[in-house]
């Protein structure tokens, strides 16, 4: 069987905010919770394909960003479940929104899937339905500052963090 490798750049979750997050995230899909820390991605591989330009960017932005936070927030939901369960993620200061555009200037691009912390995810658990159907209309408390940038590498056994970029270095 072949390995699934793929680069993100994310923020760890962090604080009180992850406490509740990473109960619900080992109860509803533990092969996943258990591999990979909750987290809000920042770029998918599929925004950018070229690493190397990914990071000569992030070094340039990271440098010129302020950390900022971000609030918890309530459920949603791809394909009634099927597609995944998240905790929407709350962009107040618009940091993340700033470093996306930034980071996924041309020629890269941008998907469209709004900040958000996976609970259950469809290619490690099928409890998606029934995990909506528990959590639905409920909200996150709680809030966390992003300090830095991770980039990390997922394969189908392994979560490794590559790369550490603090903000506002310069």
């Amino acid at each position: 069987m072949a390995t699934t490798l793929r680069r993100h750049l994310c923020v760890a979750v962090v604080g009180a905010a992850s406490d509740r997050l990473e109960a619900l995230r080992r109860r509803w899909d533990p092969v996943m919770a258990g591999l990979v820390p909750a987290h809000v991605t920042v770029t998918y591989p599929e925004e950018t394909g070229d690493d190397e330009m990914l990071l000569r960017r992030t070094s340039r932005c990271v440098a010129l960003t302020r950390p900022f936070r971000l609030r918890m927030g309530g459920v949603f939901a791809e394909d009634d479940g099927r597609g995944g369960v998240f905790f929407a993620v709350e962009d107040a200061e618009q940091g993340w929104t700033r470093l996306r555009r930034d980071l996924l200037a041309p020629p890269f691009r941008s998907l469209d899937f709004p900040p958000h912390v996976t609970v259950v995810h469809p290619r490690t658990s099928r409890h998606g339905p029934a995990c909506l159907a528990e959590l639905a209309d409920q909200r996150l408390q709680g809030e966390f500052e992003v300090r830095e940038l991770l980039f990390t590498e997922t394969t189908d056994t392994e979560f490794r963090v590559l790369r550490r970029f603090e903000l506002g270095s310069t």
